[in-house]
């Protein structure tokens, strides 16, 4: 598989209302806020706080008894208890211990810096903790700022924000669950405006799916400064326009297996249906039919055949005839999140319907008109097409 990774650049489609889901969805950070288990389940809260299941924000379910530690209720992530702790595991803890708690944190950061299980001290402004001791920072580096290490969200205090978006510290990949080493402070973006001045040189990356990463998240520039460990410094745009920016490496220098999103099916993109197995059979399909089980209409004549090829980013992932084309959701507090769906090609300049089938129009996408989706025409049922959107004139929602 290719190393799919693309810089944003151009406008995408956006998407008028999220696709229902009229069958289970694997677990991810788009559904779910507690942790992924194993199997592709997600475990809520309270129990995804267990020190057999600890984890939050849709990563990947830790069992923290594997390694005699125990899961910390507040952060969702396994320490050690040591001096002041409620319990006692006998592991040496080769950070440093938490007030209060006396959870132990192996991977020092400006808010908990130390070593050797001493206790956890805050850095001052300005400084940066550098193997567990608090000091100046490495020239160009600034503490909290995009791709630096961190353990909580409330670290990452130097990533450009708008109103409404949060900042976050990523751990692993969601769903694949490759690990951020250190941690990664990053946020959601639409664009590298997002993701600081022009002059950082840091990249708005998505279509990182094939290697479980769904979110499009800004990653840091390494054109001027080395990644720290654990990352490497990668191409995120093309040969002649290149942009370097830090991403994770496994143990033996390698990129992160890809991820396996199991078989497509032919009628994946756009094909009639009226249930899920329909469609194939993976968690990843599903269909929406024209009559809902409470006999509700969702305005789509003869049911439509769904896919996210989020996971995939292939065509033929689509099945004949079917593109995994980029579309922009509302993705909570976060921001919005860029998803792969697979759409049933057609051109808009044959004119519609004859290249889609009947009920449904060629919508040009992301407004090229040689290229195009079928979409079922909202004349008939504005609401249930549109949601909150207008019908217009032509069949298309607006």
């Amino acid at each position: 598989m290719n190393f799919k990774v693309l810089a944003l650049g151009a406008l995408l489609g956006f998407a008028v209302a999220v696709v229902p889901s009229c069958g289970a969805s694997k677990c991810s950070v788009a559904n779910c806020k507690g942790c992924c288990s194993t199997d592709g389940k997600c475990v809520a809260d309270p129990n995804n706080g267990n020190n057999t299941s600890c984890g939050t924000q849709g990563n990947s379910c830790v069992d923290c008894a594997k390694t005699n530690q125990v899961c910390n209720k507040s952060t969702y992530q396994c320490g050690v208890t040591g001096t002041g702790g409620d319990q006692d595991s006998g592991v040496t803890c080769g950070g440093c211990l938490l007030a209060g708690s006396g959870l132990c944190y192996e991977t020092p950061s400006f808010s908990n810096c130390g070593t050797g299980g001493a206790m956890c001290k805050s850095c001052n402004q300005g400084e940066y903790c550098n193997n567990g001791v608090c000091g100046a920072p490495d020239s160009g580096v600034v503490p909290g700022s995009i791709g630096e290490p961190c353990t909580i969200d409330s670290e990452c205090t130097s990533v450009p924000m708008e109103t409404g978006y949060q900042a976050f510290c990523k751990k692993t990949t969601a769903p694949g669950g490759s690990v951020f080493k250190g941690g990664y402070c990053t946020r959601r973006c639409l664009g590298a405006a997002a993701c600081g001045a022009t002059s950082t040189g840091n990249v708005c990356a998505y279509g990182l799916g094939g290697y479980g990463e769904i979110e499009n998240i800004c990653v840091k520039s390494c054109a001027t400064t080395p990644c720290r460990d654990g990352y490497s410094c990668l191409n995120f745009g093309s040969a002649s326009a290149p942009r370097p920016a830090c991403w994770i490496v496994q143990g033996d220098g390698g990129l992160p297996d890809a991820y396996d999103a199991g078989p497509g099916n032919p009628n994946a993109a756009g094909g009639a249906c009226t249930n899920d197995l329909q469609c194939g059979n993976n968690d990843f399909l599903g269909c929406i039919p024209e009559v809902l089980s409470d006999g509700g209409l969702t305005g789509v004549p003869g049911g439509q055949c769904y896919g996210d090829c989020t996971l995939s980013l292939e065509d033929n992932w689509c099945g004949d005839g079917g593109s995994c084309l980029p579309y922009a959701f509302q993705g909570g507090p976060r921001g919005p999140l860029i998803l792969f769906q697979c759409g049933q090609d057609c051109n808009p300049a044959a004119g519609a319907p004859a290249t889609c089938r009947a009920g449904f129009l060629c919508q040009p996408y992301s407004n090229n008109p040689m290229f195009g989706t079928c979409t079922a025409d909202c004349r008939p049922n504005p609401t249930a097409v549109c949601g909150g959107a207008t019908c217009d004139t032509t069949g298309f929602c607006k």
